[in-house]
């Protein structure tokens, strides 16, 4: 049986789903995947591609798999999605923001597959779909920025069927490139960048309403049994092919964006990102660029 939330806590948490998102596009990084130009994105989409169809695949997915993206952004993973489960309508597609379907659309146009996903846009705390929908909700990258996580978890085992499977993709480990020591510059770089980032995470989080408990615990709480999680390593080291130089250019050079770094860091991070300079960051044969992304899945019952 469910676990209830007090009147209380939900009250504490509750608050606009797009002033959220509003919140988290503000304070941290003004450019993201999402604002990012067409030509930039491609890359984007380029460099984590294979990582993406790891975890995808990891899945079990066949023909039939009736499958809900929730926060689907620009469409990366309901591109995948209607690669591999074929025919059509496969996969919906849901998010709040009309101009990344737009895009998401414009993208299955081009592959020729307009008839293998469904668009939907609206609010996840309300879905607009019948209980039972579907076999699988996927969504990556989108609970940690929701100020009622649970709320949003009920709302996913509201739609699936039964033995449906709710996949919640998060990162618990903080990207890494730099060697420790790049020559120039206070030694530690990557490090003191991303505690900077960790502290925003942290404060933004609060201001949200806090969820003290970790995505195995949501899932549990929200009824769902057969909890588990599995972690997928995404590396890739020098020398880069040309998205994946852009791609690292890009993710590197939006850190002087973050709140609460030094003057100084800012100024590094500025210097090892001009292209024109001796210091310019990807003339190093030693980059190693690695992600840990975590599967929470749990299973209706």
């Amino acid at each position: 049986m469910k676990n209830k939330l007090t009147a209380a806590r939900r009250t504490l948490l509750a608050a606009p789903l797009a002033a959220a998102q509003t919140q988290v596009g503000k304070v941290v990084e003004k450019r993201n995947a999402s604002n990012a130009q067409a030509g930039l994105y491609a890359s984007i989409a380029a460099f984590w591609e294979p990582h993406d169809r790891e975890m995808l695949r990891s899945l079990g997915m066949k023909r039939g798999t009736r499958v809900l993206d929730l926060g689907c952004g620009r469409g990366d993973h309901l591109l995948l999605f209607a690669e591999m489960l074929g025919g059509g309508p496969a996969v919906t597609g849901f998010d709040l923001r009309r101009d990344s379907l737009d895009f998401a659309a414009a993208r299955l146009k081009e592959r020729g597959w307009p008839g293998r996903a469904v668009l939907r846009q609206g609010d996840l705390y309300r879905l607009p779909f019948a209980a039972g929908s579907f076999d699988l909700v996927w969504s990556s990258h989108v609970f940690h920025g929701l100020p009622d996580v649970v709320k949003a978890a009920d709302a996913v085992h509201s739609v699936l069927s039964a033995g449906g499977r709710f996949a919640l993709r998060e990162n618990r480990v903080t990207a890494t490139l730099l060697p420790p020591d790049i020559g120039v510059g206070e030694t530690g770089l990557e490090t003191r960048l991303n505690e900077a980032f960790d502290r925003w995470l942290q404060r933004d989080r609060a201001t949200r309403g806090r969820y003290p408990h970790g995505w195995l615990h949501l899932l549990r709480e929200a009824g769902f049994s057969q909890v588990t999680a599995r972690s997928f390593l995404h590396q890739v080291t020098a020398p880069f092919n040309a998205a994946q130089r852009e791609y690292l250019h890009y993710w590197l050079e939006r850190k002087q964006e973050i709140e609460g770094i030094k003057p100084t860091d800012r100024d590094l991070v500025r210097r090892i990102t001009d292209r024109d300079s001796e210091q310019y960051f990807l003339r190093r044969d030693d980059l190693h660029y690695v992600s840990v992304s975590t599967i929470y899945s749990g299973t209706k019952t």
